[in-house]
């Protein structure tokens, strides 16, 4: 049953409105730690059309979504409308600045309801006790939730007004589904980019351990290297070509030569804790990622359908198996995305992966990176204003040099990083417009965070701007400084959805 409801209302016992039974279609697009919409097409003609109006409440599959827009097609004779999830209304609650310091993902959840003033309407639960720290600064409530999600890692589950973050775990249904070849209505995507089979681990304060390495061995047993500098010569023999033990993959499946990565693991105090993130770590990172999109309505016009359905009642976090013949591979993974027809009440669109590597995943670790960077750099400059006598020796009278610039213009004009640094250049305006240069370089967490940022050389006088706000699109983010100018700048990442490069569109206005 679909029913509307008035912007205002808080009772969804009763029918509301009207009962919306002539509806030409309705859909809810949900994704795993992403969006949450429904979108519906209703006969424009009809009287209860008038009731789907901006911020009134649909209530669809048992869960309310708020209209954000409503569009009018009078040559189709309909009214289309989009809502999305009462969790949403977040959104419209502000947090200038709050910070969960050293907070379960519970603590941290709890002090974003009490600054949004929400803590009565809204229920939250949690069954992750790690403590970990996120600064909220000028974020809306929904922004503040994906942060911490990102934060403590958990997978985000929305039921009206609950909200839970829970460890990433098996929600295993049974489902299994089986893969042979190209099948219209199927993508399927295979990485190898975030693939491992070796890590160097660090802990806290550079803490390392004995046997240097941990390794995945191909004998099926994920073990420690005392190999000081592992390579295809002096790599253990049993470990030229290794995979990890909990799948199936062939040891001809990898090169001849070890897969290594250095990985910080900044809350592991002591070595055997050390040694045990670095294995749960592996034991993620030595296999594939894989992504499966099913559209039911193109799949339903072939053979293979019926070798399908079992995915048209899955709901999102459930686990499913595939068995891929071509590979002779058994993937587990989970339901990260789906469309539900309601009109059919079955899925008409899947979708298998990791949600950790989905888009809206990236955008919120680029919107939270990129804010948290520019907090370090603000604060690593606080500091710099206390050591300019050591750096004047360095870099020839930087101190000096800015108290001559005085009031002046700063841009960052571009940004790029690789797997040790970052380099930005500046442009400083106080008459003729100079640029500048500085280079950082930068560590990571196991689940790749940027953890500190460090000022490694400044090329010549330096000035930054403050920044206001930071608005994330597809590929383009644009930046308000607070002295009311606003930027745009173009990014470009890897295969794997990282950043690898900032460039400035030219151009401000204010």
């Amino acid at each position: 049953m679909i029913l509307v409801y008035d912007k205002k209302e808080s009772n969804f016992s009763r029918n509301g409105l009207a009962v919306l039974q002539e509806c030409e279609s309705c859909t809810i697009m949900e994704k795993l730690n992403g969006l949450y919409e429904l979108n519906l097409a209703y006969p424009l003609h009809l009287k209860k059309a008038a009731y789907l109006q901006p911020f009134n409440i649909i209530k669809a599959e048992g869960q309310l979504f708020r209209l954000y827009h409503v569009e009018k097609d009078s040559r189709r004779n309909l009214l289309y409308a989009k809502g999305r999830h009462i969790f949403y209304d977040l959104a419209h609650f502000f947090i200038e600045d709050k910070r969960a310091v050293d907070k379960t993902c519970l603590e941290a959840m709890n002090m974003v309801l009490q600054e949004t003033g929400l803590s009565d309407l809204y229920q939250i639960d949690s069954d992750i006790s790690d403590k970990q720290t996120q600064y909220v600064i000028q974020k809306n409530g929904a922004e503040a939730f994906f942060l911490i999600v990102n934060r403590w890692r958990g997978e985000l589950y929305r039921d009206n007004f609950s909200i839970t973050i829970k460890k990433p775990q098996p929600n295993n249904k049974g489902v299994t589904v089986q893969y042979g070849k190209n099948v219209l209505g199927i993508t399927e995507k295979i990485s190898a980019d975030e693939v491992v089979t070796v890590i160097y681990p660090v802990g806290a304060r550079g803490l390392t351990l004995p046997e240097k390495y941990v390794t995945a061995t191909s004998s099926g047993s994920t073990a420690s290297s005392d190999s000081s500098t592992p390579s295809g010569d002096t790599m253990p023999s049993d470990t030229t070509t290794p995979s990890y033990s909990t799948t199936s993959i062939d040891p001809d499946d990898f090169p001849d030569f070890p897969l290594i990565k250095k990985v910080e693991f900044l809350d592991a105090e002591d070595e055997e804790t050390l040694r045990q993130e670095a294995l749960d770590y592996l034991a993620k990172h030595s296999t594939f990622s894989v992504n499966y999109q099913i559209d039911f309505i193109q799949l339903a016009q072939t053979a293979e359908y019926e070798n399908y359905q079992s995915l048209l009642q899955v709901k999102v976090g459930d686990t499913v198996t595939v068995k891929h013949k071509l590979l002779g591979l058994n993937f587990t993974i989970k339901v990260i995305a789906l469309e539900k027809d309601l009109l059919s009440a079955q899925n008409s669109k899947v979708e298998l992966g990791e949600p950790l590597y989905t888009l809206d995943q990236y955008i919120e670790e680029f919107r939270e990176n990129v804010h948290h960077t520019f907090e370090k750099v603000d604060y690593s400059f606080e500091r710099v204003d206390h050591s300019f006598e050591a750096v004047n020796h360095s870099v020839g009278g930087i101190q000096e040099q800015i108290e001559q610039l005085g009031k002046s213009s700063t841009i960052v004009k571009s940004l790029t990083m690789d797997s040790q640094f970052f380099y930005v250049t500046y442009a400083v305006e106080k008459g003729d417009v100079r640029q500048f240069s500085a280079k950082y370089s930068y560590s990571t967490d196991g689940s790749g965070q940027i953890t500190s940022i460090t000022l490694e050389e400044i090329f010549t006088e330096f000035l930054l701007k403050e920044v206001s706000t930071l608005l994330v699109e597809n590929e383009t983010f644009e930046v308000t400084y607070v002295d009311g100018t606003v930027a745009t700048y173009n990014y470009s990442t890897d295969s794997t959805g990282r950043i690898t490069g900032i460039e400035k569109v030219e151009g401000e206005t204010s």
